[in-house]
């Protein structure tokens, strides 16, 4: 009997406080109101501000995914900012369409990396991995490169895309786009759900939000999000937007631990350097920096970028620094400033180009000797 009580009251309790929230959401929609009635409408709601941020950059081409955060919806086709196209082809992939089964004449590379390979508020046209083939196949012909560029993801999801998916696509290489600083901080926010018997994640998420196809990062659990009031209210957007604020300003003072962010970042990347090599695939790293690191003070000295360039250098592995040709335009807005004026830190065309040139004559040489070699899979 005690505890049908105690279940009846905490039934109650949790049904009074959301009540209690939803009524203190309406009087603060009123105070707002009250206050600038001519701004009121003018201010977003969660539901407009999802939309206004994905639509123009993404779109809502997100679905769940039973072992990473998310993968990407198949056959969803979007017009974004500045009327550029995005497709997502039936297997999930940016890009046009390809056989699962590789033709034999075929050398097929898997471009693995974050929005930066995905190719963020960019033309399916002007992303690094299709610029990358169209150079390529007027030197060799039969090359194929598939995008597996997936937004705002990281090391150690790349590690577990490649053993649950990647590998099976039979690439001859696969080059690994790593983003200065973003994948090394981006993995903290990593939920390990399940791991194997050599202590490999075997499914992570990451604690967004995957709503109505969209990804939201915020603070409040995911089913509040499903609440129309809050949803549609803009005294809840104002609100959790000035507790965000404040959270970003305590997040600057909080130090991390770099040796425990730098083992998060080495070990997975290790992993899938030896893994490929296990495989007899080709593997060839790539650093590069986003515009916050271009447009700092420190530049090359960034302690994340010298992190990674360190690590590559401690244990012998070749990569191709991107980031240091990309410091040493003089116009640093040249690369990543957006044709409509915008700023995000992500590489316009302009810099999806000159990266694409660098990675052709970077592995050019690698696979015209592996051709030669007559020794593809």
């Amino acid at each position: 009997m005690n505890i049908k009580k105690t279940l009846a009251f905490t039934g109650l309790s949790i049904l009074c406080i959301i009540l209690l929230a939803v009524i203190l959401t309406c009087l603060l929609e009123l105070a707002l109101y009250f206050r600038a009635p001519y701004r009121f409408f003018k201010r977003p709601t969660i539901r407009t501000r999802i939309k206004e941020l994905f639509d123009n950059e993404i779109g809502n081409c997100f679905v769940q995914d039973k072992k990473l955060p998310f993968k990407l919806k198949s056959n969803c086709s979007k017009t974004i900012v500045r009327n550029n196209k995005l497709s997502i082809n039936s297997h999930g992939y940016r890009g046009k369409e390809f056989s699962l089964k590789k033709d034999p004449n075929t050398f097929r590379i898997l471009f693995v990396g974050d929005s930066f390979t995905f190719g963020f508020a960019l033309d399916d046209n002007s992303t690094i991995p299709q610029l990358l083939e169209n150079r390529l196949k007027d030197k060799f012909g039969n090359i194929e490169v598939i995008n597996a560029g997936f937004h705002g993801s990281n090391p150690m999801q790349f590690d577990l895309f490649l053993r649950t998916e990647g590998y099976s696509l039979d690439p001859d290489m696969i080059i690994l786009l790593l983003l200065a600083d973003n994948d090394m901080l981006d993995i903290t926010y990593n939920i390990i759900r399940k791991i194997d018997i050599d202590g490999l994640p075997t499914k992570i998420t990451d604690g967004m939000l995957n709503y109505q196809g969209y990804r939201y990062n915020h603070i409040m659990p995911a089913w509040m999000y499903r609440m129309p009031p809050i949803m549609d209210s803009r005294a809840c957007y104002w609100f959790l937007d000035k507790v965000n604020g404040g959270l970003k300003q305590l997040k600057k003072r909080y130090k991390y631990s770099y040796d425990n962010l730098e083992n998060f970042f080495e070990r997975p990347v290790l992993g899938i350097i030896n893994d490929s090599k296990k495989r007899n695939v080709l593997i060839r790293p790539w650093l590069i920096i986003g515009g916050e690191i271009i447009r700092g003070e420190e530049g090359k000295d960034n302690k994340y970028y010298k992190s990674m360039r360190m690590f590559f250098e401690r244990n012998d592995i070749e990569y191709l620094d991107l980031g240091t040709e990309l410091l040493k335009y003089s116009n640093k807005d040249v690369c990543y400033k957006r044709l409509s004026g915008s700023y995000d830190g992500h590489l316009n065309e302009k810099g999806n180009q000159i990266s694409a040139e660098l990675g052709t004559e970077d592995i050019l040489p690698i696979i015209r000797k592996q051709i030669n070699k007559g020794s593809k899979k």
